[in-house]
């Protein structure tokens, strides 16, 4: 509850709907209190003492104008991307009534925040997402790099293949030509001088069927 309903020295009179609007400020301030303390249970949970009446408690931490403590658990966030919210938050707990703003203008500071929010999020993502795109366009120009890669290997492996049939192919042809080339007489140029030359008792015979 708001220090003007529980400290009896500023406690209100009458309450009118400016009066209570103020109530309900510092109210939602300790709604925000909570959404940044969320392992708290409730505002003021470390100050108050267990053994004590918590009415007697809360209106004399009130009247020293104490901020309810906040968790430590939490102080990191509370101290960086919390820090905007909690700057809304003490604006609602101002202890003066007359010094809080209205809700039009928290609402105002809240979607100032949402919308810085959502642009810091769409910069952070395109900067996250940049690395990412320049992978993908490496492994891009590396695929195509290997399919050409690829594609020039096999043509060196059919073009050796189509050298190795032919060369296969010409020994199998001069083979054959010798192979025939002594089974008959032959005017090849593939056979040797040897097999040309006619060998000495042939000769003979020749000279003496001449001379007969």
């Amino acid at each position: 509850m708001a220090p003007e309903l529980q400290i009896e020295s500023c406690r209100l009179e009458a309450a009118n709907f400016d009066s209570l609007q103020k109530v309900d400020m510092w109210a939602f301030g300790m709604v925000l209190f909570n959404l940044v303390n969320p392992n708290l249970k409730y505002p003021f949970q470390l100050d108050l003492k267990k053994d004590a009446p918590l009415k007697k408690q809360l209106p004399r931490i009130l009247q020293q104008q104490k901020y309810a403590t906040q968790s430590k658990k939490y102080a990191l966030q509370q101290e960086s991307s919390w820090a905007p919210v909690i700057a809304v938050m003490k604006k609602c707990l101002i202890f003066n009534p007359d010094d809080r703003p209205t809700a039009s203008e928290i609402m105002n500071q809240l979607q100032q925040l949402l919308s810085k929010s959502a642009e810091e999020q769409t910069f952070e993502l395109k900067k996250r997402s940049e690395p990412f795109k320049d992978k993908q366009k490496q492994v891009a120009v590396i695929d195509l790099t290997g399919e050409l890669n690829q594609g020039r290997e096999k043509r060196e492996k059919e073009q050796n293949v189509d050298v190795e049939v032919m060369m296969n192919e010409a020994n199998e042809q001069e083979r054959y030509a010798q192979m025939s080339c002594r089974s008959e007489p032959c005017n090849s140029p593939l056979l040797s001088a040897a097999e040309i030359t006619p060998s000495k008792s042939l000769r003979s015979k020749s000279l003496n069927t001449s001379r007969q």
